[in-house]
């Protein structure tokens, strides 16, 4: 199992680096650019956020993230917390049901608590992963980043992004 680490000084470091290695070692190279045209297969970088403002055509942060509740909404009961995030997944999932065929309703109707809502952020984030490798593959990403590393992103249907 791969966990996902935020990253810092520290981190990912050698965990990264190994896991590309073992990538590429297996017919997966890390693709850091569009310039030669697509490659598959191949491991990409993807960043769900700025997927995320062009799937649901936002300007600004969804704040949809558990462990900063208390952060988006200082003040605000927990269970007033737990509803405002599961408004929110229930965009995010809408937004991804409009481009992914088949996908069932997983989210829970009565979350029992913050805790409880961390499950479906990461099961709706790995979706917004799973899209945007689609998205990839169909020509129609863009990455952002250098010769090393990039960070995909799906060009947004209503407003483009421009080459990273």
């Amino acid at each position: 199992m791969v966990r996902c680490l935020y990253p810092n000084a520290y981190q990912p470091g050698s965990v990264s680096e190994e896991l590309r290695r073992d990538l590429d070692n297996c017919g997966y190279p890390l693709a850091v650019n569009n310039q030669g045209g697509l490659i598959a297969p191949a491991a990409i970088e993807v960043y769900p956020h700025p997927a995320l403002l062009c799937l649901l055509e936002l300007d600004y942060r969804l704040p949809y993230k558990v462990s900063k509740s208390r952060r988006y909404w200082p003040g605000t009961p927990r269970g007033e917390r737990v509803d405002s995030l599961l408004v929110r997944f229930r965009q995010i999932y809408a937004g991804l049901a409009g481009e992914i065929e088949g996908i069932c309703d997983f989210l829970p109707e009565h979350p029992e608590s913050l805790n409880f809502l961390k499950r479906y952020e990461d099961a709706l984030d790995a979706l917004v992963c799973a899209w945007v490798g689609a998205r990839y593959l169909d020509g129609h990403a863009v990455a952002y980043g250098d010769h090393n590393a990039a960070i995909w992103v799906p060009e947004c249907r209503a407003n483009p992004l421009p080459e990273g």
